[in-house]
C-alpha cells in the first residue's frame, strides 16, 4: 500500500551558489492607479450562464484608455471566453465572485493543437489579480478525453501524452506581477503560469484541483527573475510547483524564494524538467507537504536538463 506523505520542511534547500541571495531578494511591486470601475456597469450578468466576454474586454479596454486602474468584479458567477489584462491594471475579484471559463473547445482554440488561456497578460507591466474571489477553469469538461489521450500515449510510448488544452491564468513577458487572496481552480491543464517574467509575487492563493485530474500544475514559474511564492495552500493532480527554465537561450530561471506554503496532493515542489536554459538562486523554506508523491524533487534527465 502507499503510504501518504506528511513532510515539514523546516531546513533550507538552496539551488545555486550565494545562499542568501534567493532569501534577501524581494520582487519590486505593481502600482496601480487609484481610478476604479465595476464590470455591472459594462452590462455585464452574473447567472453563470450569459456569457460576459464583451463586458470584460470593453472594461478592461476602458482601463487602458485611462492609463490604469482597478476592474472590480463583484459577487455572482460570471462566465467568460478568455480575455486580456493590461499594464497598470488590477483585476479584484470581490467575495462571492466567481469568473467561469465557458467549456466550448471553439472559445479558445488559435490553431490546429493550440488554445489560448483564460486569462492573458502579455508584454505588460504593473499588474495584479486580487481578492478573495475565485477564477474557475471548469476543467471537468477537459479532463476525460484528456485521460484518454495520456493513458494511450502511455500505451505506446510516445513522446508527449499531454494532450492540448487551455491553462487558465498566464502572465509572459511581463514586469511587477502581483498574485495575492484569489482561488484557482478546476484548470483545464496548468493553473497559473508566470513566463519570462521579472518581479513576481505570489501571496495567500489558494489552488484546488481533483487529485486525479491530469496534468493541472498549480504554479509554473518560467526563466522569470525575482520571484516569491508565499503562504500558498496548492492541492492539485500534478507539479503543485514546477519551477522550469525553457529550452536552450530562452533566458536563466533566477532569484526564487517559496516561503510557508502548504502542499497537499500532487508531485511537490518540482525543479524542471526542462531546465535548458539553467536555473540558480532558488529557496525554499518552512513549507509544509501533507499527503504529497514527493516533498522537493529534481526531475529533468539529462535530455531536458541544464545548470542547476
Amino acid at each position: 500500500m502507499k503510504l501518504p506523505l506528511l513532510l515539514v520542511c523546516t531546513c533550507v534547500l538552496v539551488v545555486g551558489g550565494g545562499a542568501g541571495r534567493a532569501q534577501e531578494s524581494a520582487p519590486a511591486q505593481p502600482v496601480i492607479p487609484a481610478r476604479t470601475v465595476q464590470l455591472a456597469d459594462f452590462g455585464a450578468v452574473p447567472d453563470g450562464r450569459t456569457v460576459n466576454t464583451n463586458a470584460f474586454r470593453h472594461a478592461v479596454a476602458a482601463l487602458e484608455r485611462a492609463d490604469g486602474g482597478t476592474l472590480v468584479v463583484p459577487a455572482g458567477r460570471w462566465l467568460t471566453q478568455p480575455f486580456d489584462l493590461t499594464s497598470s491594471m488590477n483585476l479584484r475579484l470581490e467575495a462571492g465572485a466567481t469568473i467561469l471559463f465557458t467549456t466550448d473547445p471553439a472559445d479558445s482554440r488559435i490553431g490546429a493543437g493550440r488554445f489560448r488561456p483564460l486569462l492573458l497578460t502579455s508584454h505588460a507591466h504593473d499588474v495584479m489579480i486580487s481578492g478573495p474571489g475565485t477564477i474557475d477553469g471548469q476543467g471537468q469538461a477537459w479532463w476525460p478525453e484528456a485521460i484518454k489521450f495520456r493513458d494511450e500515449a502511455n500505451r505506446t510510448h510516445a513522446r508527449s501524452n499531454t494532450s492540448p488544452r487551455p491553462r487558465l491564468v498566464v502572465f509572459e513577458h511581463c514586469q511587477r506581477v502581483r498574485v495575492e487572496g484569489v482561488t484557482i481552480t478546476n484548470a483545464p491543464t496548468f493553473n497559473l503560469v508566470p513566463a519570462s517574467c521579472e518581479d513576481v509575487t505570489i501571496e495567500d492563493v489558494t489552488i484546488l484541483n481533483p487529485a486525479d485530474s491530469p496534468n493541472t500544475d498549480g504554479i509554473d514559474p518560467s526563466v522569470s527573475r525575482r520571484v516569491l511564492i508565499a503562504r500558498c495552500h496548492i492541492d492539485t493532480g500534478d507539479d503543485c510547483i514546477a519551477v522550469k527554465a525553457g529550452s536552450a537561450g530562452a533566458g536563466i530561471m533566477e532569484d526564487l524564494l517559496i516561503t510557508d506554503c502548504t502542499f497537499g496532493h500532487g508531485h511537490g515542489c518540482s525543479i524542471g524538467s526542462e531546465t535548458f536554459s539553467g536555473l540558480r538562486h532558488m529557496t525554499v523554506r518552512r513549507c509544509t507537504f501533507d499527503g504529497t508523491e514527493m516533498g522537493v524533487r529534481f526531475k529533468s534527465d539529462r535530455r531536458r536538463g541544464g545548470l542547476v
